[in-house]
């Protein structure tokens, strides 16, 4: 039979397009909050005209009481926001979960493999886990007092220089695309006019990359947490990214690295330590699949005698299989090699394209031992 990495690859990477969808349908039932907030800062500029007065007392009066409006409605949307993603998403720790085991199991052909994930610590991993070294929960509070500033910014700009209401609305909501939003309030499907060049545009864009990556991030966190509860059978974690031109360097330097589950050591594919669970960037689409310890080595090892039978039942030509190999998958480096020349060219650049043509770079080489990614004059000097 395959190498039983490159079954659990295969799982993995069918999973990986069910999360995108996933990821979809929690965008649409939570940044619609968001949207009904840009309605409702719409109609709140509207209703105070902050502008209309002519004494400039008056139009103080007015623009200070808009902001005071503005700052809870901004506050009570986001909150809405962040309720709506955690609902969509706090299944996905035990779902996740479950499909981990259920896929070592298959891929043995014994039921070995178990977890146990109690609400305690669902709610811990759903609090703990972590984007771009803080928790998704910080990054909601850091977007809604961004937009807040933003939008006091714009708005004092725009008294300042004797707009009308439409003008400072169109500082809020941008012009109309001419395309159609969908998401779901309350359990019915609502239907927006499409806006961009205002500060909505940019704040939904950043929920929207939260939400995405707050998938990505549990449902890793889930994942590794149940491969560590079954380290007895697992020796690591292989690296899976997505190969597009959207990948970036840092998936890129990882792609098919491998690290020891229990020290966090590289196994193979790269020399730096483990950096924990994607998400590693916003919007990462990278997943760990599981690397498993040969059939000889569990066999020798000293188990329960309940798991001991089980590895003894696992089938000859499965055993055979359980060789120590990694997921043969298709690494990033050797599916850009497949495409043409203008397409390496627009990935990586023509200084970066030569170094690697020359063979002077792997891929491994375009971040450094803490995963942050070089620069051309940081390659150009190191391999110069």
């Amino acid at each position: 039979m395959a190498n039983i990495a490159d079954a659990l690859e295969d799982k993995y990477i069918s999973r990986a397009a069910d999360l995108e969808r996933l990821k979809e349908s929690v965008r649409q039932r939570s940044l619609g909050y968001l949207r009904e907030l840009q309605t409702e800062l719409e109609r709140q500029i509207r209703d105070i005209s902050p502008t209309e007065p002519a004494a400039p007392s008056w139009r103080r009066r007015r623009l200070e009481k808009l902001l005071a409006y503005v700052k809870v409605t901004i506050r009570e949307a986001y909150s809405a926001a962040r309720s709506a993603a955690n609902r969509e998403i706090r299944p996905l720790v035990r779902e996740q979960a479950g499909f981990t085991v259920s896929t070592l199991n298959s891929a043995l052909g014994v039921d070995i493999a178990s977890v146990t994930l109690t609400p305690e610590r669902i709610s811990a991993l759903m609090s703990d886990t972590l984007i771009e070294g803080a928790p998704s929960g910080d990054w909601w509070s850091r977007q809604e007092s961004n937009l807040l500033r933003k939008f006091e910014d714009q708005i004092r700009q725009g008294v300042l220089q004797g707009e009308t209401n439409a003008q400072l609305v169109q500082r809020v909501r941008g012009t109309a695309t001419g395309k159609r939003e969908v998401y779901w309030l309350n359990g019915k499907r609502k239907v927006y006019v499409e806006f961009a060049g205002g500060i909505m545009e940019t704040g939904t864009r950043q929920a929207e990359a939260l939400v995405r990556s707050s998938v990505q991030a549990v449902s890793n966190e889930a994942n590794l947490e149940t491969l560590r509860q079954n380290s007895d059978i697992v020796q690591g974690v292989q690296a899976v990214v997505t190969l597009d031109l959207r990948t970036t360097t840092i998936c890129i330097g990882r792609s098919s690295a491998v690290w020891d589950l229990e020290t966090g050591k590289p196994i193979s594919g790269t020399t730096e330590s483990f950096p924990g669970a994607p998400p590693w960037h916003w919007n990462c689409r990278t997943f760990l699949i599981p690397y498993l310890k040969s059939w000889e080595s569990l066999r020798r090892k000293q188990l329960p005698p309940g798991k001991h039978n089980k590895i003894l039942e696992i089938e000859p030509t499965t055993r055979a299989s359980m060789d120590g190999q990694v997921a043969a998958g298709t690494s990033y480096e050797a599916w850009l090699r497949s495409k043409p020349k203008s397409v390496q060219l627009e990935k990586l650049g023509p200084t970066k394209y030569e170094l690697w043509q020359e063979n002077k770079i792997t891929f491994t080489d375009l971040v450094n031992q803490r995963g942050r990614p070089l620069t051309v004059a940081e390659l150009q000097e190191k391999y110069a």
